[in-house]
């Protein structure tokens, strides 16, 4: 039997033994890899959602690597609500289009809610507003080979989405469209889309390289979720919502350091108050107050326990001394970056 295995009986019956104890477990600080490791397991045995949360923007990038390094090879998807890296009222900047798209990308991935996922975020995302499902529905453009649509209202919907009509595209953000062909790039999406219609049906959709405009690959369906986070936001102030109404009913909330997550919180929420940006975000005790208030959800605390404790439990893990020490070889520097990158 190999350590892996070893370490994932033992992880699997701690989880139990918790889980059926009481809806709150507490475990003393592990590492990052650890800590990934030990939400894998929570997400194959719960079957549903859970939600990672690390302290920074950064260790949540930490966290990934984690993740997609040490994810099982029948995994279930794992997806990123990364923060804004700035505030509505700090000057003219606005968020990296890449970090929109990802934070647009894990909405519509929770619009399913009935298979496993990861979601990985940071507290200073749980403390910003985005836009509510039933807005985000409503600007996403699903469509399927076959279906019928006017040309001009897919154009029309694009545009109320945050969409750039160019000649050509260029970019993410940006659809284009020339006879019955609509060119579309989602934000979240490596290379473009190219919609192809006989009329009003929708005859295929493909994906290609802008630069040689040669297909990549070809999709059944399609749903382009909106290119433009805040202007929504802006232009539908009754329209916003916080990560968790997105959430299902019941999933697990795995926490890192409270005592770090607190302190970030704070950090975060006098940058709020500075730069005026109070309508678009909420308070972290808001999001941990939900999460306390439902019997649906269970909570794991990694490294500072829960105040006030109630009713935890503690997963008192310890090394394993029948455990087969990894081979040299796999913790050589590259081995390990080589792997991370895959």
């Amino acid at each position: 039997m190999f350590w892996t295995e070893e370490l994932t009986d033992v992880l699997r019956n701690r989880l139990k033994a918790c889980w059926r104890d009481s809806a709150t477990g507490h475990v003393a600080d592990l590492p990052s890899s650890a800590q990934a490791l030990l939400v894998w397991h929570l997400v194959r045995d719960s079957g549903g959602t859970v939600l990672w949360v690390s302290e920074t923007p950064r260790a949540l990038e930490s966290c990934l690597r984690d993740l997609r390094t040490l994810a099982p090879p029948d995994a279930p998807p794992c997806v990123a609500f990364p923060s804004w890296e700035c505030l509505p009222g700090q000057g003219t900047a606005t968020p990296d289009q890449r970090v929109v798209g990802a934070r647009l990308a894990a909405l519509t991935a929770l619009q399913t809610g009935d298979r496993p996922l990861v979601l990985a975020t940071c507290v200073q995302a749980l403390m910003e507003l985005t836009l509510t499902p039933e807005l985000l529905r409503a600007h996403t453009v699903a469509l399927k080979v076959g279906d019928e649509a006017e040309l001009a209202d897919l154009r029309q919907q694009l545009a109320a989405a945050g969409y750039a009509a160019v000649p050509e595209i260029q970019a993410p953000g940006e659809c284009a469209c020339r006879g019955g062909i609509l060119d579309v790039w989602p934000l979240a999406e490596p290379l473009p889309l190219r919609l192809e219609f006989a009329g009003a049906t929708l005859e295929s959709v493909r994906v290609f390289d802008p630069a040689s405009q040669r297909s990549v690959e070809r999709r059944h369906a399609v749903a382009l979720p909106p290119a433009n986070e805040w202007q929504l936001l802006r232009s539908q102030p009754l329209q916003r919502a916080a990560l968790w109404q997105h959430l299902p009913p019941a999933f697990i909330a795995a926490w890192a350091d409270m005592d770090s997550l607190q302190h970030h919180a704070a950090v975060y929420a006098a940058a709020i108050s500075e730069a005026g940006a109070g309508d678009v975000t909420i308070p972290f005790a808001e999001t941990l107050r939900h999460c306390r208030s439902r019997a649906t959800i269970r909570q794991l605390f990694i490294g500072a326990p829960p105040e006030p404790p109630g009713n935890t439990t503690e997963l008192d893990f310890q090394p394993l001394e029948s455990a087969v020490p990894a081979p040299g070889a796999l913790r050589h520097p590259d081995i390990v970056e080589a792997a991370r990158n895959r």
